[in-house]
């Protein structure tokens, strides 16, 4: 997939109208709860009609993001760790394993986001509206949780699933679920209104066993006396 940037497009004169309207549309689309147990949301990935918001993997915590202006330089950014590269590694190694069909991933324009992107998913789009969002200016930010919400409402096609890979403020503040560990995938299906349903999560340290449970015999990186 190749990478793209896209500019933000509120006409100045309309954005504090559009966000007030926008922000209302927010808090009324909402999302409802019925968590299922990670075994059961690989199978419901494998079968496809869901999208994925995930949090960048793990970051190196001795870096800031000193500069919002220039997201391209990654210098001045808190950036991917080795273990969070490794994480990384590991979800798209599962993805591939499991035969979990990708239609699209978007991300936000942080290092550390398309970093993730690039190494678990081979590249992404990236979108401003899944930047980080405290940082994005005021008028916007209820725009890109309307964006957001879109995003989660909108079916991929038959049988693939779409990924959003963001940061835990974005998700937060558009449905109240916190994506608190990095790493983490939050499972959404969308409804036909264009609302969605949560239905659980999958935690970065579960795709190991994941894999063993449910990707094919031959398939498994284990020994045979070692796998059920």
């Amino acid at each position: 997939m190749k990478s793209q940037c896209s500019k933000w497009n509120a006409p100045q004169k309309l954005a504090g109208l559009v966000a007030l309207l926008l922000g209302y549309a927010v808090l009324a689309t909402g999302s409802a709860r019925a968590d299922l147990p990670s075994n059961d949301l690989v199978k419901a990935l494998q079968s496809g009609g869901y999208v994925v918001y995930m949090r960048h993997t793990k970051t190196n915590k001795t870096e800031e993001d000193l500069d919002h202006t220039n997201l391209s330089n990654c210098s001045t950014q808190r950036n991917l760790s080795e273990e969070g590269r490794e994480q990384a590694r590991v979800i798209g190694d599962a993805f591939k394993t499991l035969k979990i069909k990708v239609n699209s991933v978007v991300t936000s324009p942080y290092c550390r986001a398309k970093d993730t992107s690039s190494i678990a998913f081979g590249g992404a789009e990236v979108d401003m509206v899944l930047g980080y969002l405290s940082h994005q200016p005021e008028v916007q930010r209820p725009i890109s949780m309307a964006s957001i919400n879109r995003m989660l409402g909108t079916p991929p096609p038959n049988g693939t699933i779409n990924i959003l890979v963001s940061h835990t403020e974005n998700l937060k503040q558009t449905t109240g679920i916190w994506p608190k560990d990095s790493g983490v995938m939050h499972i959404f299906k969308p409804k036909s209104d264009g609302g969605y349903t949560h239905v659980g999560k999958i935690d970065p340290g579960e795709w190991v066993d994941l894999v063993q449970l449910n990707a094919p015999e031959e398939e498994r990186s284990c020994l045979w006396i070692l796998c059920w």
